[in-house]
């Protein structure tokens, strides 16, 4: 057997300390366990590229992953009930989370922790996410084809300038079609904008006609709600859960082209029946009554809008590695009393 020189021992001495201090220091840098949710007619196969980013950033990190039930079709509430439920059934989420929810899925994520379903949420990631609604369907007959030099809901160049090449072939065959299929489609969003679809699929609970304030408040059972645009018992429970987030990161895409109308998933809507214009944030109740202005002041709501479609937003690895992962919360982050957060249950 060799003799271990005295030398051997110093260095060997110096270098283990420093190794036990390495994996504490990699263990706290870790990112917290993470929930990444899909959207409208997804599941998570399609949010693979969001797990894989997450994991090669932090590859000791659990990414939770699931498909509800339905592909994003069933009711909304029952989608946040749903979401409650896995979360429930994994004890290493227990101690606190990231909750990254895209497209209608930032929608369900963001009602699950208004409404205090999950454990201790430490950063909410929206990535274009139809946060004040839909009123229209992409790539139909509304107003980014009838409006397309409309500034203010932004559209792909490209698909423009080929729509137009074509309109301008064909314009006759154009014309002569265009009224039915607008004779539909109003017949279609009257219907999503009823009391009668709330009870059937997730669009008609996100649906949101402009210039229809009133009748939107009243039929639909879930949007109005966690945005907090109408009274209701549980709006300061609401306010209070999303202000317990230490970080809330809304994503949209500046070639967003099908959330319909675009400025939905920057939190801007357009106001009036004509759509012309629209109102920010900063103008409507929402602002003030989620609480969204004194958490933007904080600095704990952040909106932010990066070069991509509404596909590429949550597939872009720069995206991820230059604007989420940074954001992400890590384990030395987590709050030694587990009480100080502001956590409360809805009331039913």
């Amino acid at each position: 057997m060799k003799k271990i020189s005295a030398c051997s021992l110093v260095l060997l001495s110096s270098i283990a300390p420093n190794a036990t201090a390495m994996a504490q220091g990699s263990l706290e840098n870790a990112i917290l366990p993470t929930v990444v949710l899909h959207g409208f007619n997804n599941d998570a196969d399609g949010m693979q590229a969001d797990v894989d980013f997450i994991k090669q950033a932090s590859p000791k990190t659990t990414v939770v992953c699931p498909s509800l039930p339905f592909n994003g079709f069933e009711l909304c509430q029952a989608q946040v009930d749903m979401l409650a439920g896995v979360v429930s059934q994994h004890p290493e989420l227990k101690e606190g989370l990231n909750l990254i929810g895209y497209s209608l899925g930032g929608l369900i994520t963001r009602a699950a922790v208004e409404q205090g379903k999950l454990p201790r949420v430490y950063t909410l990631v929206n990535l274009a996410a139809p946060q004040r609604g839909i009123c229209g369907f992409p790539y139909t007959w509304d107003d980014r084809f009838d409006q397309r030099t409309n500034a203010l809901i932004p559209w792909d160049k490209s698909i423009d300038e080929a729509i137009t090449q074509h309109i301008s072939c064909c314009k006759s065959i154009f014309d002569c079609i265009r009224r039915p299929c607008e004779s539909v489609e109003k017949k279609v969003y009257r219907l999503l904008s009823s009391r009668y679809l709330q009870s059937l699929t997730s669009i008609a609970n996100i649906w949101h006609e402009p210039g229809k304030e009133k009748s939107y408040r009243k039929n639909n059972l879930f949007l109005p709600l966690i945005n907090n645009e109408k009274k209701h018992p549980n709006q300061n429970v609401h306010a209070s859960n999303l202000a317990s987030v230490a970080t809330f990161l809304n994503l949209s895409g500046s070639k967003e082209t099908t959330v319909e109308p675009a400025c939905s998933t920057n939190w801007d809507y357009p106001k009036g029946a004509n759509r012309r214009k629209i109102e920010p944030l900063e103008k409507s109740s929402i602002y003030t009554q989620l609480g969204l202005q004194d958490m933007e002041r904080s600095g704990a709501f952040i909106r932010e809008t990066v070069v991509a479609t509404h596909g590429s937003i949550h597939q872009d690895r720069d995206i991820y590695n230059n604007t989420i992962i940074p954001r992400l919360a890590r384990e030395s982050d987590r709050e030694i009393d587990s009480g100080s957060s502001n956590w409360y249950e809805e009331t039913k």
